[in-house]
């Protein structure tokens, strides 16, 4: 089995992040579209779960944003510490 260097890891990684965070978006609207016909949930648990779900979808678009995308300046560090 071939190696991969760090740098194609990350490029995976990057492109992972993009299309889980679309994929919570999109089942989030799918969820308040359809939820009602489509699972058996209760109905008036659809439409806050398919806010969290676009929420955690957004949230993941800028973590992976925030960590592949944004360029840093000389007074950021790589390091998540806040």
């Amino acid at each position: 089995m071939k190696e991969r260097s760090p740098q194609q890891l990350s490029e995976i990684m990057k492109y992972m992040g993009i299309a889980m965070a679309v994929l919570y978006i999109f089942l989030g609207f799918f969820m308040i579209a359809y939820g009602r016909q489509s699972f058996s949930i209760a109905p008036q648990l659809v439409m806050p779960f398919g806010m969290m779900l676009i929420g955690y979808g957004g949230f993941r678009a800028y973590r992976t944003y925030k960590k592949y995308f944004k360029r840093t300046t000389k007074y950021e560090t790589d390091d998540d510490t806040d």
